[in-house]
């Protein structure tokens, strides 16, 4: 496991993280619930539908689509742990081998795991996790909906969180890659997952991957259709559901709706993006079944 700091800690979350993955795998959910806060305020991404608004439905959703499967097995690639206080985030790369209870067989490769976890009474938690694919290079033909209804209030100081994160949307939409760079911390160990990088890059090959993304649009147009704001000392973490409407230069329009995830500090009473996690949803390897 790649780390940056010697820290007790950082294993610790690790180890979590990975059991979550072992939980997966069992095709049991209740394994899953010693390593998840369960706060009713909790949002989760998976690959469909666009979100699940709390642990609950996040849990049925996947005990539904884990009931379709004789085998689940998830792998761990590589993992990235940092934290700040009693709020540590991981970026992790995995492919996973799914069997159907049809027996269909089928492989994502190099899939992209965020988590943000929080440290309560001496134990981790996850509070918030966003699993995807690369996004496909075209976009789905139906917009999926919802899961649950919207539980989390404000929390203080959100105003300044949601200045950086409207910023980014923003600046995508200007398809300016200055006004980016600013809303980053940029350390080394930080690292971000585009709509189409198979991988966590650094900042610098992030800008490269965005630089490139925007060369491609003569317009972008994203929008936020829901925004929650999570926060804990001097870490924040946003989870949006956005819709986006394109023109490519060669003149194609295309529409998307998807996911963002933003993990945000504060040492300094500045908030800059130290990961971010960008997606669609997308039914693939096995969930054509569900």
């Amino acid at each position: 496991m790649p780390t940056t700091t010697v820290d007790p800690e950082l294993e610790k979350v690790h180890t979590v993280v990975s059991r979550t993955y072992a939980a997966w795998n069992s095709k049991d959910t209740n394994n899953a619930n010693a390593y998840f806060r369960q706060a009713p305020q909790d949002m989760f991404f998976d690959y469909w539908p666009l979100r699940f608004d709390d642990w609950k439905t996040y849990k049925d959703g996947a005990q539904a689509y884990l009931n379709t499967l004789e085998v689940q097995k998830i792998t761990e690639k590589d993992m990235r742990v940092q934290r700040l206080g009693n709020v540590a985030w991981t970026s992790a790369i995995y492919d996973v081998d799914p069997v159907s209870k049809k027996g269909e067989k089928f492989h994502v490769q190099d899939g992209r795991h965020t988590s943000v976890l929080l440290k309560t009474s001496g134990v981790w938690k996850v509070c918030h996790e966003h699993w995807s694919p690369k996004a496909p290079e075209e976009p789905l033909g139906e917009s999926p909906g919802t899961s649950g209804i919207r539980t989390v209030q404000k929390v203080l100081g959100e105003d300044s969180v949601r200045a950086v994160t409207d910023e980014v949307f923003r600046a995508h939409n200007d398809k300016n890659i200055e006004k980016c760079a600013s809303l980053y911390r940029k350390d080394p160990e930080d690292s971000f997952f585009h709509l189409f990088s198979g991988r966590f890059e650094s900042w610098k090959d992030f800008a490269k991957d965005l630089q490139s993304f925007f060369a491609h649009h003569s317009s972008l147009n994203i929008e936020p259709t829901d925004i929650r704001i999570f926060r804990e000392d001097d870490v924040a973490w946003a989870a949006i559901t956005w819709e986006a409407k394109e023109m490519l230069k060669d003149g194609t329009t295309t529409a998307r709706s998807g996911r963002y995830t933003g993990v945000l500090v504060a040492p300094d009473d500045q908030w800059k993006l130290v990961h971010e996690h960008w997606s669609v949803p997308v039914r693939a390897a096995g969930w054509e079944n569900y």
